[in-house]
């Protein structure tokens, strides 16, 4: 059995409405230093939730986020 850590990643396009999109979930398996991310399937469901959203921005945005956390020399190494 291991030990897993988690975080999810929410998009809110406004911080007064108490509305939320869950975009992204990482994962940290403590016994093995594993980091893993995980997008969401449809992100068309992302960017009819907020139209404004640029859609090569967000992705890029995205798809760095999961770079940074499941690379091993990055700043999330905990052995750093």
């Amino acid at each position: 059995m291991y030990t897993v850590e988690y975080s999810i990643l929410q998009y809110s396009p406004d911080f007064f409405v108490d509305e939320s999109i869950n975009v992204g979930i990482a994962f940290y398996i403590i016994e093995k230093d594993e980091r893993y991310f995980e997008l969401m399937q449809r992100k068309s469901r992302l960017f009819a939730f907020d139209d404004e959203l640029d859609k090569d921005f967000t992705t890029a945005t995205l798809n760095g986020i999961k770079e940074d956390w499941t690379n091993k020399d990055s700043v999330f190494d905990s052995h750093k």
